[in-house]
């Protein structure tokens, strides 16, 4: 069974109870581990977690005019519960505020007063989501196969496929498929009645002047940088696990790691051929 980790999620502006069932059937199918779930006659989320424990199933129901669901987190002191962070900011429609948020998250909203849907993620669009939409029913998931088995067309995009050839993979938020597309990062997606809203929250700041510090200080800047996002991510009471091979990046966190809990708590994994210079020094390094 691949491991699945964000949410799934179907919104209808009209109550469909063959397309629902159809969801949760597609969903039993494919979704396994430990997970938690709203849902109502228009739509349901889930939060699909990377546990793959089978015997433990969290359903989380209830009767508010409001309901989400949250996958991931932010490291920002006032954002505590990502549930309750988030959906204070809907209510005051201040999602744009997201912008100074820290983290990887998605959140899915249900406001039945408005019979709306709304998707919400973090800055970078790290929680890998994908959606298609036809005729007042919307579909996402983590993974394109699910939107597939839903009923999503599977006619390619040629331009996508000129894009995997000459870079590797399709630009922007195209997929390989003409009907599905990826999340972009910092969105806010409503879909009601009159079809689907975007709004972009935040974008990269270019800096049009070239930084003229010395070099060491910007060195000095940016491990000072490295070693607080490093230590926002490591968990001080249970064992961290680190994919260590030969390359600077995994070496570099393991050194901000060692410096933020103790070594006993840390443990490696060295991936690759193991002939592979990467194997072996990764092995060395460990």
């Amino acid at each position: 069974m691949e491991i699945m980790s964000g949410i799934c999620g179907f919104f209808s502006v009209i109550p469909n109870k063959h397309l629902l069932a159809q969801f949760n059937k597609t969903m039993e199918q494919n979704v396994r581990g430990e997970y938690k779930s709203v849902s109502g006659d228009f739509f349901k989320f889930i939060n699909v977690e990377s546990s793959q424990n089978e015997n433990k199933e969290l359903h989380k129901e209830n009767c508010t005019q409001l309901q989400i669901i949250t996958h991931g987190e932010a490291y920002n002191e006032n954002a505590v519960n990502l549930d309750e962070t988030i959906l204070d900011l809907y209510k005051n429609d201040e999602l744009a505020r997201l912008q100074d948020f820290n983290g990887s998250f998605l959140a899915a909203i249900y406001d039945e007063k408005k019979c709306k849907a709304v998707l919400v993620n973090d800055r970078f669009g790290t929680v890998k989501t994908y959606y298609h939409y036809n005729s007042g029913t919307l579909y996402f998931t983590p993974k394109i196969k699910l939107l597939l088995q839903l009923g999503a067309p599977k006619s390619l995009r040629m331009e996508s496929i000129y894009d995997f050839f000459l870079f590797g993979y399709p630009l922007g938020d195209k997929t390989l498929f003409k009907d599905i597309f990826q999340l972009p990062p910092a969105s806010i997606v409503e879909m009601t009645e009159h079809g689907l809203k975007f709004t972009k929250y935040w974008d990269v700041n270019w800096y049009s002047e070239y930084d003229s510090r010395p070099v060491h200080e910007l060195v000095d800047e940016l491990y000072i940088l490295w070693q607080q996002a490093v230590e926002r991510r490591v968990d001080r009471k249970n064992n961290n696990l680190i994919f260590l091979s030969g390359g600077l990046d995994s070496r570099a966190i393991l050194a901000a790691s060692l410096k933020s809990i103790d070594k006993e708590k840390l443990h490696t994994v060295t991936y690759g051929h193991e002939r592979s210079l990467d194997f072996k020094l990764g092995r060395l390094i460990a």
